[in-house]
């Protein structure tokens, strides 16, 4: 009998599969294709649809003597919505191979939004920028970032929108050719893929001012104003980029009516705009400190209600997050340098972005791996890569890495790495992932200080942290709790830019012996990982005793989702839903929050009864006991000073239990 294989491209039987769209409006079809290697008599192809872990669907059809199947879909009507395909390839009775792929069912893509890039627009043929838009529809990529295409940085388009230029020199004096943008915008859309132009928020080339930009508008590093900020480049390119004050409303005017030429030209559907991160102190010409972060806000304000389309804008190593995230954005952007280059960094960054935006926006996150030695040629190593997407992926971010090829210079034209075929396998399964999963990675939840147990003298379970370990993030979303475990515990390094491509692969370890405590009913558990049978979701058998649960971890390399399914009950409901979470007790949200230096924490109790109130970091560590006593029916406010107990800037969590009952908020010291 013939042992079944998954693959995903490029198996014995099965060549590859794809999808005709990136992202699929609710009540559309969505059309597959299927391609074979070879074929033969009595050959059927069985299709099972999954949403999480519950089969919405199945059929199976005939597919003698064919090579090239194609079927469609019609999906649920229910908006924003993921879902995994699994298909076997079957000779009557027998299993010859499988292979899965993802579905998105959004109407919007900024909901879930998986970013890319292109950043080459020389003379390329139709038939290769419709390969590259394919590859990167396989990935799910639903926006791309079209990185450099413009003339000037003050003025993106040359030409007029009703005639564009058909070519130009950009910055590094590369020929742009208009009918290459036009055509890589024209299949993305074909795909369901979002095209957004790329430009510096405040650039503007040295003799701007002989398009209208006076040089009274820049930035000065001097309150005399004599000394203009301006970015060095190479001495053979266009220019430096001499850079404006965010606050002047002449050149938030100037550059928002050139963006608006240069989108409505292509018909692109937004601006990815960019800043060159803390530059210290900077001045106007009046001599007056200039706000630049809340320029930036400002500026992109009034770019939103003047454009009407998608904005985003890079904060750069998080510079002006805070306040970009206040503007009417379609997502957060971060792209990250030193010293945040540890995956602890990197799972902080997403969720300080949720904080910014109250979980409003999602977090793309662009961390150039192997920056250092992206000047030569050679290949990314695996494990790097999927070690940082698996941190990325489970916090609730995506990556941005996926162009024409793939990133590791914030200078995306920079193609000396490449893609091994392994690699390029693994993430098409990750990425599959991240959309078949995404109502768990990427539609909210409370995280909380809870963690799973090991009996295994051999490895180590640990609530996130920097140690080379088993982490534990865990969510709470309704009445899942969904336990993310990221096995450090064979890294080479905590590292993700891993300039030294020494990051190692882990060893699969199998059959991991765990527990849970908890005074809960469970009725299910089951984990699912890009890294065991391409994703597909695997119920778990499990033992409950009075606050222990006890079951096996089947396979663990880089990444575990396990999903605990509790007997639903009132603590279970969102505070979103406006419901009691128990009629005998009420935590409040702090007031204020973010705070500093002080908040106040209210928590209501109609019994008599022992209550205890702590705080908690993000690893899960206590940090205070604010009370832990018996207390009378009433409502409390502990008033909380960020001096008395030595809180530095993050977030943190506030529990409050008694008996069973137990209820957990979060709030944010800021600077």
């Amino acid at each position: 009998m013939t042992i079944p294989s998954f693959t995903v491209y490029g198996g014995e039987w099965i060549n590859k599969v794809e999808t005709d769209k990136a992202r699929y409006e609710p009540d559309s079809s969505v059309f597959f294709l299927l391609s074979l290697n070879k074929s033969m008599e009595n050959l059927t192809l069985s299709v099972k649809y999954y949403h999480l872990d519950n089969v919405v669907e199945s059929f199976e059809i005939s597919v003698n003597n064919l090579l090239i199947i194609q079927w469609k879909w019609n999906p649920p009507s229910t908006d924003y919505r993921g879902y995994l395909v699994k298909l076997s390839l079957k000779q009557k009775d027998s299993l010859l191979e499988e292979s899965s792929i993802a579905v998105d069912v959004s109407s919007s893509w900024i909901r879930f939004p998986r970013y890319g890039f292109l950043s080459h627009f020389g003379q390329i043929s139709p038939a290769q920028i419709g390969q590259n838009i394919s590859k990167l529809n396989r990935y799910h990529i639903n926006g791309l970032q079209f990185y450099d295409w413009h003339y000037k940085h003050h003025k993106p388009l040359k030409g007029n929108p009703t005639a564009p230029a058909s070519n130009w020199l950009d910055i590094a004096n590369r020929t742009i050719y208009s009918s290459t943008v036009q055509q890589y915008i024209d299949s993305a859309r074909t795909r369901n893929i979002n095209s957004m132009a790329y430009n510096l928020l405040y650039g503007a080339y040295s003799d701007a001012s002989l398009d209208g930009v006076p040089n009274d508008w820049r930035m000065f590093t001097n309150s005399a104003a004599t000394s203009p900020d301006f970015h060095d480049l190479p001495s053979d390119w266009a220019s430096d980029i001499y850079l404006m004050d965010p606050e002047n409303s002449e050149w938030q005017n100037y550059i928002i009516n050139e963006m608006g030429n240069a989108i409505s030209a292509f018909k692109f559907d937004g601006w990815h705009s960019d800043q060159l991160g803390d530059r210290g102190v900077r001045y106007n010409k009046s001599g007056s400190v200039i706000n630049v972060t809340g320029g930036f806000k400002s500026l992109l304000t009034k770019a939103k209600n003047i454009l009407n389309c998608n904005i985003v804008m890079n904060a750069v190593n998080q510079y002006g997050q805070s306040d970009i995230s206040q503007a009417p954005l379609s997502f957060l952007y971060t792209e990250v340098w030193e010293p945040n280059t540890t995956f602890e960094k990197l799972g902080q960054l997403i969720l300080e972005n949720d904080d910014y935006s109250s979980g409003r926006l999602k977090s793309v996150i662009a961390a150039y791996i192997h920056k250092a030695v992206s000047g030569s040629a050679g290949f990314f190593n695996t494990p790097s890569v999927l070690y940082a997407n698996s941190v990325i992926f489970a916090f609730g971010g995506a990556h941005m890495e996926l162009g024409e090829h793939m990133l590791s210079n914030e200078y995306f034209p920079v193609n000396n790495l490449s893609m091994t075929q392994e690699l390029e396998e693994k993430l098409t399964v990750y990425y599959d992932f991240l959309v078949a999963y995404q109502n768990l990675l990427r539609e909210g939840g409370d995280i909380i200080p809870e963690q799973l147990y090991t009996t295994e003298n051999n490895i180590s379970f640990n609530r996130w942290s920097r140690r080379f370990a088993v982490w534990n993030l865990v969510r709470k979303i309704n009445n899942k709790y969904v336990f993310h475990l990221l096995n450090f515990s064979d890294a080479t390094t905590l590292d993700w830019r891993d300039n030294n491509k020494t990051q190692k692969e882990p060893q699969e370890r199998r059959n991991i012996p765990v527990y849970y405590n908890t005074g809960k009913k469970v009725l299910k558990i089951w984990i699912a990982s890009p890294d065991i049978n391409y994703g597909l979701p695997q119920v778990i058998d499990f033992t409950q005793s009075i606050e222990r649960v006890n079951f096996s971890i089947p396979s663990l390399k880089y990444w575990d989702m396990i999903v605990i399914e509790f007997d639903p009950d009132p603590s279970d409901i969102n505070e979103n839903d406006n419901c009691e979470i128990n009629p005998e007790f009420k935590l409040h949200q702090n007031f204020p929050n973010p705070f500093n230096p002080g908040t106040q924490i209210s928590y209501q109790v109609t019994s008599f009864t022992h209550v205890s109130l702590k705080i908690y970091d993000v690893l899960g560590r206590e940090v205070a006991t604010l009370v832990d006593e018996y207390k009378l029916p009433g409502t409390y406010t502990y008033q909380l000073s960020v001096t008395d107990y030595q809180l530095t800037s993050g977030v943190y969590f506030y529990r409050l239990k008694s008996g069973d009952f137990m209820e957990i908020k979060k709030m944010m010291v800021i600077k």
